[in-house]
């Protein structure tokens, strides 16, 4: 345990919030007065980039990511004076979009046999169907989860679509995609 021998007032903690997206690195240098409440910024840093750009290969995109992140990092030290600080208290680092993303995609199909019921294998070529529509293209996304949402027979909400006897079937299926580089 350390003792500090400061006035509470006169606590502070140093602390560096970075934003890392496809465009560029983002943060700021902060100080909060832990008696008072307040947030006291020092300093904003950028450093700017292309990471969705033509031919980027995932060995490019670490080497540029690294390159940012230590940039920021070399200009919060450099443009400090020494009497602010010499250490962080707090690193908070946040990944934006597209290094993560949420889509919902809907189906709704005939039932070739609406007195029979729904089986296995049409669920299944559904949601197959489903996620050749939901995968991307081309950029670095890739589906990592996925998860029902909603399962309806002629029109009506069923828990899952298998076992029920009906003309239409529909299912709503929210995919999950991360950066193939930081999977």
């Amino acid at each position: 345990s350390i003792w500090r021998f400061t006035p509470k007032e006169f606590k502070k903690k140093h602390v560096m919030a970075v934003d890392i997206s496809t465009s560029a690195i983002s943060a700021i240098l902060a100080m909060k007065h832990e008696s008072q409440g307040g947030v006291e910024i020092l300093k904003v840093l950028k450093s700017p980039f292309d990471l969705l750009g033509e031919n980027v290969s995932g060995k490019k995109i670490q080497h540029v990511l690294r390159e940012s992140i230590l940039k920021i990092f070399k200009d919060a030290h450099a443009g400090m004076p020494r009497t602010a600080f010499r250490h962080l208290d707090d690193i908070i680092v946040v990944l934006s979009d597209p290094f993560f993303s949420d889509l919902t995609f809907s189906k709704k199909i005939n039932h070739p046999n609406p007195g029979a019921k729904v089986g296995e294998s049409e669920v299944t070529a559904l949601l197959n169907d489903l996620k050749k529509d939901a995968e991307p293209k081309s950029g670095p996304l890739v589906l990592v989860g996925e998860e029902t949402l909603v399962s309806i027979i002629n029109g009506y909400d069923v828990a899952y679509a298998m076992g029920y006897k009906g003309k239409s079937i529909e299912m709503s299926v929210v995919f999950t995609f991360v950066n193939k580089f930081i999977q």
